[in-house]
């Protein structure tokens, strides 16, 4: 009986997958905006880090508290990395109809998967530390690229997590907490590294 009891392994996983359902729907609903899922992102690795740690936390406190703290920079961070998205994707879609593609078209990918690696970085990043916008970007690339085995490992489960939402939409009300949880786990040590230097 002992696995089933408040401190048993079976009750911790219940509670953890049950916050990230929880958190996930916050950061659902603070994202309707568009505009504003760059705040919701960080509030939600924010809030996925303590868990992660093993920190006291607030799920409504500590999630609110990071969206407010962080709306100025989340907002205008995530409009340069949508915007350079839009941008880079349509350089593609160009570039496939020109008889270079073959030149060109590489370097594309490669700004591509870059502008992948580091929005993926940058959210948690913000979420833990202190940091000004350029600085953010510096670190985030910087990391993304010196630890690229855990950068594809982050990206590597989104094109399954894509077809999960493709297959089911209801997928979309908690998969992304999970996300945020699984790229947290990935780079707890990393941060630590970075963090006691």
């Amino acid at each position: 009986m002992g696995i089933f009891n408040i401190n048993g392994p079976i009750y911790k996983i219940s509670k953890i997958i049950y916050n990230l359902l929880v958190l996930n729907i916050f950061w659902f609903v603070f994202s309707i905006a568009i505009i504003t899922i760059g705040p919701a992102t960080i509030a939600l690795f924010f809030v996925s880090g303590k868990i992660i740690r093993g920190e006291s936390y607030k799920l409504v406190s500590d999630f609110w508290k990071s969206f407010k703290m962080n709306f100025k920079q989340g907002i205008i961070i995530f409009s340069v990395f949508a915007l350079a998205f839009y941008l880079i994707l349509v350089n593609i879609r160009s570039v496939n109809m020109l008889s270079l593609n073959r030149f060109l078209l590489p370097v594309q990918y490669f700004i591509l998967f870059e502008l992948m690696a580091g929005s993926i970085i940058i959210y948690p990043l913000l979420a833990r530390y202190h940091l000004s916008i350029l600085r953010s970007f510096k670190m985030a690339f910087f990391i993304a690229n010196r630890h690229l085995v855990t950068t594809i490992l982050c990206l590597g489960v989104l094109p399954a997590l894509y077809y999960l939402i493709y297959w089911k939409p209801i997928f979309l009300f908690f998969i992304m907490g999970i996300y945020v949880f699984w790229i947290n786990f990935l780079l707890k040590d990393i941060f630590n590294r970075y963090h006691n230097r």
